[in-house]
């Protein structure tokens, strides 16, 4: 009866241990059917054997019993071997070490038959030793099961946990780009509206300016020369803040063709010559609106100081590309530029080095006989 309840107790925990019930079905039915067999087993062999004397009939219970563990062993083991789970193998192999000695110790029983002739008494020759032996190796098999099982649940909640952490990336990576869009959108819109209300207002500004210039036959009023020079400035500027602003122009590409062309237009009715050199190559990279607005601007500022400052006869501006890197360098045949004249634009020379550097750029003079000045920014 003991071993009956430990058989019973057994069953139950592996069903819970191996989840049969959600993942075998078929082996969960076939244990529950044997653990109520054994159950009906049980109180008749009480009943026959606290109520009754006979023993012929208890000793055909029990080996009844016996035999209905061997049959279950069997058809657990088949079971198992069909499925290939290695969880399932481990307690196979336990069943199956437990039922060969089993029936080793039952042959023993039944016939007498000793291992060691020599000694009687070793024991090797004792049916009970190889029984639980085959207990402790069904158990040692069992714990390996157990040891393989926490291995497994161990891998399979780290990859669960690494894939609840990859899940939650991409959904932080999606939010970003969904506020990316919002954001492009929005430049876009601005940008748009800008360009065709401001845009338009500027532009009838200028041309009214204009049309007033002309209508006095070569009077000069400043105001109105002042009125036509600002809108023309403020034109100019709101370009570029359209230009800075439109997530399309968001390209290496495109601001080398802007610089190349406010350089070309700028000095244009000027007595100097511009001259651009372009990379024979221009790699495709992305390049933000802000940092885009802020190389733009100080390449604008060099302009600037070159136009009022240099006396120089020629520029020459070489852009290229080279590591992940931008390089643009601005020659001048000029006076170049001493201490003395530092301070009359100062400012303009820290505002590009500012500029420069809060996009992780960089800003250099040189100047010994012309000006060079050279700007670096990451790309």
């Amino acid at each position: 009866m003991i071993m009956t309840a430990s058989v019973f107790m057994y069953q139950i925990f592996m069903r819970k241990f191996i989840y049969s019930k959600e993942v075998y079905p078929v082996l969960d039915k076939i244990l529950r059917y044997f653990n109520i067999l054994l159950i009906c087993a049980s109180i008749v062999f009480s009943i026959v054997y606290f109520f009754t004397d006979r023993y012929i009939m208890l000793n055909i219970m029990e080996n009844a019993i016996k035999q209905l563990f061997f049959v279950t062993g069997v058809v657990f083991i088949v079971y198992s071997v069909k499925k290939k789970n290695p969880l399932l193998n481990y307690l196979a192999a336990g069943n199956f070490s437990l039922i060969v000695l089993s029936v080793v110790s039952y042959i023993i029983i039944l016939t007498g038959w000793k291992l060691v002739k020599n000694d009687p008494t070793s024991i090797f020759n004792r049916a009970l030793f190889y029984y639980e032996f085959g207990l402790v190796l069904e158990l040692g098999f069992f714990l390996s099961g157990l040891a393989f099982k926490n291995r497994r649940d161990i891998i399979e909640r780290v990859k669960e946990r690494e894939r609840l952490k990859l899940e939650n990336e991409r959904k932080e990576f999606d939010k970003q780009m969904a506020i990316l869009a919002a954001k492009q959108e929005e430049r876009n819109r601005i940008s748009a509206d800008m360009h065709d209300e401001l845009g338009s207002g500027v532009t009838a500004i200028r041309l009214m300016s204009e049309i007033m210039k002309s209508r006095l036959k070569g009077d000069v009023v400043p105001e109105l020369e002042k009125i036509s020079n600002s809108a023309n400035e403020l034109l100019g500027k709101m370009n570029t803040i359209i230009w800075t602003m439109k997530s399309s122009n968001d390209t290496l590409e495109s601001l080398i063709a802007y610089i190349r062309a406010h350089a070309i237009e700028y000095f244009d009715s000027t007595p100097i010559e511009c001259r651009v050199q372009l990379p024979v190559l221009i790699p495709q990279a992305e390049v933000s609106g802000e940092k885009r607005r802020n190389i733009f601007l100080s390449i604008k500022e060099a302009l600037n100081n070159a136009m009022k400052h240099s006396q120089a006869s020629q520029i020459h501006i070489i852009i290229s590309t080279n590591d992940n890197l931008l390089m643009i360098k601005i020659c001048d045949n000029g006076i170049g530029i001493d201490a003395n004249k530092l301070r009359r634009f100062g400012n303009g020379l820290s505002n590009m080095r500012r500029r420069m550097e809060s996009i992780e750029g960089s800003f250099k003079i040189e100047s010994e006989k012309n000006c060079i000045l050279t700007f670096e920014a990451p790309i």
